[in-house]
């Protein structure tokens, strides 16, 4: 989907949180690719990133973003850039310092990946018919896949399980964002986390109606 597909959608979207989650799920399962990076660097692009960023009241983030997709001389300069980006971040590359993708690495379970935030993500994926895909190796409490069941439960109208899912970013997305924005503060990851975590703040997400 281009920029100007995207942007036509925000305009007709019925769930600008639902959206954003979408967007998020793409920025931070890979590296963007040319052709998203140039879509991000079009008109209609900079237009969406600025209603994303008015959305969540995050235009410095929004900013953040947008500086590092400006001022390269090609798009193909700026996807090798962000490429190195978050392969030094996300991939392990980095050692300690990498920013781990997995709910699994926060919180109580000692760091440890695939452990019960992945068990607990498979179970709710099932209970809503759904699975990860057979060609994305990830595990069910990658970022990704966590912000694209809350979209998907959230355009459902289940809010039982959008709330369970707002709680479960909660506990694990401020210390991400706060890692990611330490390690590329000025970058467009870090930027990005910190949309990220005004999302899972933002008060659209209060109002669900938490499970017995």
């Amino acid at each position: 989907m281009n920029a100007a597909g995207l942007e036509q959608d925000w305009e007709a979207c019925r769930n600008a949180t639902a959206f954003i989650a979408v967007w998020l799920a793409e920025v931070f399962i890979a590296p963007l690719p040319i052709v998203a990076v140039s879509e991000h660097c079009s008109t209609d692009g900079v237009q969406l990133l600025e209603a994303i960023g008015d959305e969540l009241g995050c235009r410095s983030a929004i900013d953040r973003m947008r500086s590092a997709l400006s001022g390269r001389a090609a798009a193909a300069s700026i996807e090798r850039e962000l490429s190195i980006a978050y392969t030094l971040l996300f991939e392990g590359v980095a050692g300690s310092a990498t920013v781990p993708l997995y709910e699994s690495a926060y919180g109580g379970e000692g760091t440890r990946l695939f452990q019960r935030a992945t068990a607990d993500m498979e179970s709710l994926l099932q209970g809503c018919g759904l699975s990860v895909r057979r060609d994305c190796c990830e595990p069910p409490d990658h970022l990704s896949i966590e912000l694209a069941l809350l979209a998907a439960v959230l355009r459902d109208g289940d809010k039982p399980r959008a709330a369970l899912l707002r709680d479960r970013l909660r506990a694990w997305v401020p210390e991400f964002a706060a890692r990611c924005n330490k390690a590329d503060g000025n970058g467009f990851y870090g930027g990005a986390a910190m949309v990220l975590n005004g999302l899972v703040a933002a008060p659209a997400l209060d109002d669900l109606r938490c499970p017995a």
